[in-house]
């Protein structure tokens, strides 16, 4: 299909709806109980991150939900659309809604979510890989002088991660010479310090954007492909490290989520290993917004 064709197929919200007619593209306000945490959880979660710049919570996230994103983000793929494509609904953003405790606790209760996301398809084969290694932000200033967070990614896998699928793999914050203050520099200096994060479906896996950290490789052997969905927040208290700044708990309209995802193929275009059509289509659709 030439670009031209998909544009307009991206522009109509019945081809999306006709598409996964199970899955919704609104501005519906829905409410979900939000993770709870016990306040000896929070503090663990605080320690780890402000000395290690990371932190995993195990199976916190309704399964069904879980096997319901995996299904879109296929389905997605299977069309031949970039798999960002599955932030057109509902779904992928309301995801994120059951963070909102936890985000509230660590960046404040007038956290924003960035215009920052991706949902991930690697599939098995010594071929696909996760993204290269780096460092989400290399010019901004991301910890506080108390050492707490300005910004954060959150990456719910949505299948299970393992070696063999591209699991994450983080280099500590305090094994990394370079954070939080030299972060044009990256690599170990010690190959023992990374740090492999498996993690089962429905699990939270949260970092500052200033640590290292990349998708592992897949394997032959793999058992499935690794699905999963990031997005990132910041404190509103400082400056945006990107702007539009989104409001949490909010669903852009229809229009403006084609345009931050058309934003994400073109930052992300090397990682995401854009055809020349998808380029060409996010350029018109960035145009959008």
């Amino acid at each position: 299909i030439e670009a031209k064709q998909y544009f307009e197929l991206a522009r109509s919200r019945e081809f999306w709806l006709a598409l996964n007619p199970d899955y919704t593209i609104s501005n519906r306000r829905k409410k979900v109980t939000p993770l709870a945490l016990t306040t000896k959880q929070m503090a663990l979660i605080r320690e780890q991150l402000r000395e290690e710049g990371y932190f995993k919570i195990d199976e916190v996230l309704p399964k069904d939900e879980m096997a319901r994103l995996a299904n879109l983000v296929a389905n997605v793929k299977k069309e031949n659309w970039a798999s960002a494509f599955a932030f057109v609904y509902d779904e992928s953003w309301e995801l994120f809604y059951y963070l909102d405790d936890l985000m509230t606790q660590l960046l404040g209760k007038r956290y924003f979510v960035l215009p920052a996301f991706w949902a991930f398809f690697v599939e098995p084969g010594s071929t696909n890989t996760g993204w290269y290694p780096h460092r989400d932000r290399t010019r901004q200033v991301t910890v506080d002088k108390e050492g707490n967070s300005i910004s954060l990614n959150v990456w719910i896998p949505v299948t299970d991660a393992d070696p063999l699928n591209g699991c994450m793999y983080i280099l500590p914050a305090h094994q990394d010479i370079n954070y939080p203050n030299n972060l044009q520099n990256t690599g170990p200096s010690n190959l023992q310090d990374i740090r492999a994060i498996p993690a089962k479906a429905g699990s939270i896996i949260v970092w500052n954007e200033a640590v290292y950290h990349w998708g592992g490789r897949s394997s032959k052997y793999a058992t499935h492909t690794r699905m999963a969905m990031a997005l990132a927040f910041q404190n509103c208290a400082y400056e945006p490290f990107e702007k539009p700044l989104l409001k949490a708990l909010e669903l852009p309209s229809f229009e403006e989520r084609l345009s931050l995802i058309a934003y994400q193929m073109l930052r992300y275009q090397m990682q995401g290993r854009l055809s020349p059509v998808l380029k060409e289509l996010s350029v018109a659709l960035a145009e959008l917004g």
